[in-house]
């Protein structure tokens, strides 16, 4: 349930900042320098506000000790603040990359994109990590492999067709 509520709350911030990068600059609710990049980062901090306190409720017990068993010195603890921190600038970067990309794809294309990466991802942990795949795992897969699949030949064909027409209105 997690994965799938990540996933729309994923679609949703690539469709609100694809319309956001429509807009002229100054124009509309956003003001004048929420532009494409500055709505990802509040949408970013917005989430992180969200969601830190939340995993604190839920985690915060058993956080400590395994915060402990990884860390079980101060410069062990130090280092792994430096990897967290780390972590997350990195991701924030591949994140901003991914919101460049939006600006020259459409929102489901970026989706389906999105997708196959974790696919991508799973599958080289199976093969390098011998990490064992579930049915529904297994299964989950291949939906998204031949999702993304029909999702190309149907944007292809429509591309196709759309050429084809405008063609035949330049013949004419």
């Amino acid at each position: 349930m997690g994965a799938v509520v990540s996933d729309v709350a994923l679609a949703l911030r690539n469709v609100y900042s694809k319309v956001s990068m429509q807009k002229p600059q100054g124009r509309g609710p956003q003001g004048s320098n929420l532009n494409a990049a500055n709505t990802f980062a509040l949408t970013t901090c917005l989430a992180a506000l969200f969601c830190v306190p939340l995993a604190f409720a839920a985690e915060g017990r058993i956080a400590l000790d395994a915060w402990r068993a990884a860390a079980p010195t101060a410069a062990a603890s130090r280092a792994l603040v430096a990897q967290i921190v780390l972590t997350g600038l990195y991701f924030y970067g591949y994140s901003e990359v991914a919101m460049k990309a939006l600006k020259n794809v459409h929102p489901v294309t970026h989706a389906i994109g999105n997708t196959m990466r974790r696919v991508v991802i799973m599958l080289i942990c199976i093969a390098v990590f011998r990490t064992p795949m579930s049915l529904a795992g297994a299964v989950g897969s291949a939906v998204a492999i031949g999702g993304s699949y029909v999702y190309a030949m149907v944007k292809t064909s429509e591309k196709e067709a759309s050429d084809k027409d405008k063609e035949a209105s330049e013949g004419k």
